[in-house]
């Protein structure tokens, strides 16, 4: 049975990891390219039109990949530490 159950959660961390990249959609990715095209076509535009001094670009903090691949195989080892403790 504590088998059973430490397959079952390390499938559950898995699944949770890789929810995000499966759940990605076509249609959604075709209108971000459209949006992405127009906005190119604008941003000409505006450029030849007149000299404007471009205004900063906001967001959050940039995050950098190899640093959510350390967040994750951190959880994978945390929690299959967990597991194993309490399988135990």
């Amino acid at each position: 049975m504590k088998k059973v159950m430490l397959l079952v959660a390390m499938l559950t961390m898995v699944l949770m990891l890789t929810a995000p990249a499966m759940a990605q959609d076509d249609k959604a990715a075709k209108q971000a390219q459209k949006a992405a095209k127009a906005e190119a076509k604008a941003a000409k535009a505006a450029q030849k039109g007149d000299k404007m001094k471009e205004m900063p670009k906001t967001g959050g903090v940039p995050i950098n990949a190899s640093l959510l691949g350390l967040g994750a195989g951190a959880l994978l080892v945390g929690s299959g530490l967990l597991i194993r403790k309490v399988a135990r």
